[in-house]
């Protein structure tokens, strides 16, 4: 073919190919929601496990300054646990 002569594709072939891009494209967006989604995820993990060091430590100091027990935290009273609810002598 000379450089001068053109022909065209098929329209069909031309919407194939534009279907495919268009579903490729698709396909790319996804796959790179789908690294930040699993970045994003091991980055809660990590932050989740950091907080159950965390809460360890605090039930530690906890147990050690008052003892086994209960705390309402709404009010900040502490139950130890073991001692005897007061009786209601009626």
């Amino acid at each position: 073919m000379s450089s001068s002569s053109t022909t065209h594709v098929t329209k069909e072939l031309i919407d194939t190919v534009k279907q495919l891009q268009s579903s490729m494209e698709a396909i790319k967006s996804e796959l790179g929601t789908i690294t930040l989604i699993e970045s994003r995820k091991a980055k809660l993990i990590a932050s989740f496990e950091e907080a159950e060091v965390s809460m360890k430590d605090v039930r530690e100091k906890i147990y050690k300054d008052y003892g086994d027990g209960t705390i309402d935290l709404n009010t900040g009273e502490f139950t130890p646990n073991g001692v005897p609810e007061a009786e209601i002598v009626e």
